[in-house]
């Protein structure tokens, strides 16, 4: 029984704090300093209403207020943006957070990267859905937050190194130390996907960047990430971009410096 009037004590006291600041929105100041990590705020209905300067910058905008207004679909690829808004949806809908979820995210210059990224539903006074807040880390950047994937560290700086020739699965698995049932099983449950639909990503990924060369042809990339060739490619971009490389690539217009889903 103490505990629980410790805890009720507790959030009383944070609400009397926050109710009476003159201006919560100065609390987001604070991330300004944290240059690795995009931060931003949707309202119920997916519009950006506040964003860092990190996030303004990934997103090709010139400041905050040039996102302000726009939703995903606004400024991301149609693909990337219905995931965004399915999972901002279901965050909304249940209250239940969303915590390090390790996802692809596309910066304005066409770069792909992985993030992990957590979102938090917002509540206005009357308990209705506000909208939430989120963050993006760059995994390259969050370390820390990474080390449970260290195990297979070796593997994904494989990948990372070979990722244009022949990868076989069971040698990744002996480079883990691990039975080739094991090393699928952990790996599936640390990313979600299997260790070979991870090596398609991988290549779809870095195929993503080179598109953005028109000296390249769509063959010579396909040689180029280490698909077999064109229509090799073509099939596993279309399954995890939901286009081929050739609508990719003409989809690929900016304006204002932002990305326009056209």
């Amino acid at each position: 029984m103490r505990k629980g009037n410790t805890s009720m004590k507790t959030g009383s006291m944070k609400e009397r704090f926050f109710a009476d600041l003159s201006n919560v929105a100065s609390v987001i100041r604070l991330f300004e300093h944290l240059p690795d990590v995009h931060f931003f705020v949707k309202n119920a209905n997916g519009v950006i209403v506040a964003a860092n300067e990190s996030f303004v910058k990934r997103m090709g905008a010139r400041t905050e207020a040039d996102l302000i207004g726009k939703t995903a679909f606004d400024i991301c690829p149609i693909e990337l943006a219905e995931a965004y808004e399915s999972d901002d949806r279901d965050v909304m809908q249940t209250g239940r957070d969303l915590v390090d979820r390790v996802e692809l995210n596309q910066a304005a210059d066409g770069a792909v990267n992985w993030f992990i990224t957590s979102k938090v539903a917002l509540y206005r006074r009357d308990g209705s859905v506000a909208g939430i807040a989120g963050i993006a880390r760059d995994v390259d950047k969050a370390r820390a937050v990474f080390r449970p994937y260290e195990e297979l560290a070796v593997v994904m700086e494989h990948v990372r190194e070979h990722y244009p020739e022949s990868i076989k699965i069971p040698a990744l698995a002996r480079l883990a130390g691990m039975s080739l049932s094991t090393f699928e099983r952990r790996f599936m449950t640390l990313f979600g996907m299997s260790p070979r639909q991870y090596l398609a990503k991988y290549r779809v990924n870095q195929a993503c960047e080179r598109l953005a060369d028109p000296r390249k042809s769509i063959a010579q990339i396909a040689q180029e990430v280490g698909f077999y060739d064109h229509s090799a490619l073509t099939r596993h971009f279309v399954r995890h971009m939901g286009m081929t490389p050739r609508a990719y690539r003409k989809r690929r217009v900016k304006t204002g410096g932002l990305i326009v889903n056209r």
